[in-house]
């Protein structure tokens, strides 16, 4: 699933991805790590938002964490 999450990204034209790909930026794509497992749909779109926003440098435009409380 990971390999096929990969591929979807790199295929994207129109992600946050491809944007900083086509100003020439690189990314790693043979040497990502999963930070987290949760069988329950819900709590791993938690997850997703506090790993988000713990990082300074994300590419991510973190509009899904606005509903994350920050305190």
């Amino acid at each position: 699933r990971l390999r096929t999450r990969m591929r979807e990204h790199k295929r994207n034209l129109t992600s946050v991805i491809a944007e900083h790909r086509a100003l020439g930026h690189t990314l790693d794509f043979d040497h990502v790590e999963i930070l987290d497992e949760e069988a329950f749909l819900e709590k791993r779109l938690i997850l997703d938002m506090i790993y988000i926003k713990r990082q300074r440098n994300a590419l991510n435009l973190q509009s899904d964490t606005l509903k994350l409380n920050t305190s």
